[in-house]
């Protein structure tokens, strides 16, 4: 099978070319002048600022997984709105002209705001509170416009990735190398946010299946069975780093203690089957070596 994979060289995007690189060909795109990882093919598209390149409309592709996506925390951010709603608006028009089979977005499960109920469910209403979580559901809202061309489209709403080579400067990168120099760990308020940690590696897996299998469109939570709190991530970065650092807390208060991100996954389980093959700890312990070789290099 012949599947594009936008923001190719990102985090997510970069498994999930490995993952679909052992049975299928993969073209990449993404705004650098080259791919970072082997591929199949690879075309530089910065589509919040072009139009799609005549090389992506001449290739061919049965599958479009949408992975690129501005994470800019800052709301007046004008190339978040570019690139996360007129860029899926692009990859859209994309598809429809190419009339794919299936589009897989790799939206976010925070999309739904406060975490209040829980478990948050395919059915939760959304009411992003930040301009990022606002953009990624509209690009939900863009994409499932092609529905209309008889195209199956699959929102995976996604809590926190983690998994080698992420990104650092998040709480997980953080405090694991804080851990493995000897320095405290230092948490926000009471440490009792408690957040949904998915492995990389299961999202890339949990796409293939989609790929491969006979799987009804729709939104789907694409996250793990293990809730963890900050206090107890802060424990398990100790221990897979086997540091002595000390845990201390913050003066300043997190605004977003008791926030649970308990997802309920059984819509995805039911079409896929069991999807999760990393269990966090695995994941830090993974991550503390990615850490450790830099370190020493």
């Amino acid at each position: 099978m012949n599947i594009l994979v936008t923001g190719s060289n990102g985090f997510i995007g970069r498994n999930i070319v490995k993952e679909l690189m052992k049975n299928d060909c993969v073209i990449g795109c993404g705004r650098k002048e080259n791919s970072l990882i082997d591929i199949n093919g690879y075309v530089r598209w910065d589509m919040a600022s072009e139009t799609c390149p005549d090389e992506l409309h001449d290739r061919k592709f049965d599958i479009i997984v949408h992975a690129a996506a501005s994470l800019d925390k800052d709301d007046k951010k004008e190339e978040l709105i570019a690139t996360n709603c007129l860029g899926t608006h692009r990859v859209y028009a994309l598809a429809a002209r190419k009339h794919v089979k299936k589009v897989i977005y790799l939206s976010s499960l925070p999309v739904v705001g406060v975490p209040f109920p829980t478990p948050i469910t395919e059915e939760s209403a959304i009411k992003p509170i930040t301009m990022y979580h606002a953009a990624k559901a509209a690009g939900e809202l863009i994409l499932a416009q092609l529905e209309k061309e008889g195209i199956d489209v699959f929102n995976l709403r996604i809590p926190s990735p983690i998994g080698p080579g992420m990104p650092s400067g998040t709480i997980v990168p953080v405090f694991l190398e804080q851990a493995i120099r000897g320095k405290k760990l230092t948490l926000l308020g009471r440490g009792t946010r408690r957040q949904n940690y998915i492995d990389v590696r299961d999202i890339a897996f949990a796409v293939r299946r989609i790929i491969r299998e006979e799987v009804p469109g729709g939104t789907y939570n694409l996250a793990s069975d293990e809730t963890i709190s900050n206090y107890e991530i802060a424990n398990m970065c100790l221990y897979v780093a086997d540091s002595k650092s000390r845990i201390c807390f913050s003066a300043e208060a997190d605004p977003c203690d008791n926030w649970a991100w308990d997802a309920d996954t059984s819509k995805l389980k039911a079409a896929i089957g069991n999807f999760t093959n990393h269990a966090v700890r695995d994941s830090l312990r993974d991550i503390a070596n990615d850490i450790k070789e830099r370190l020493e290099n």
